[in-house]
């Protein structure tokens, strides 16, 4: 599928991630000198990388599951589409899909001079 493509190739090329909790970065040289905890092996680590990204933990939005309960989406535990659906999604070929929310029926008839209270 289209997105362990993406993870084998960035792996293939050098790229590592790690699932875990910073402790520390240095700069070291040229390099990021960084000492974590990988989450995912329960174990401390310590190394050197030429790039650091951090990603802050992610919680869907407020009404996301009743959404893609709506739409006929499966997410899983985290309330997250899952990784099959979204892989699934990627293979149609689809370069995006948009959702414009604004808000409750009387938002959208004022905004967008629609009834929205249909059956």
């Amino acid at each position: 599928m289209v997105c362990s493509r993406i993870t084998d190739y960035t792996q293939e090329i050098g790229v590592n991630f790690v699932r875990g909790r910073v402790a520390e970065v240095n700069p070291l040289g040229d390099k990021l000198q960084v000492r974590y905890e990988d989450t995912l092996l329960s174990d401390i680590g310590e190394a050197e990388f030429d790039m650091v990204v951090l990603c802050p933990s992610l919680i869907p939005s407020k009404g996301s599951r009743e959404l893609a309960d709506q739409l006929g989406v499966p997410v899983g535990g985290d309330g997250f589409i899952t990784p099959d659906e979204a892989c699934a999604l990627a293979a149609t070929g689809l370069d995006g899909i948009a959702f414009d929310v604004v808000g409750d029926a009387g938002t959208v008839r004022r905004v967008y001079g629609i009834n929205a209270n249909r059956g």
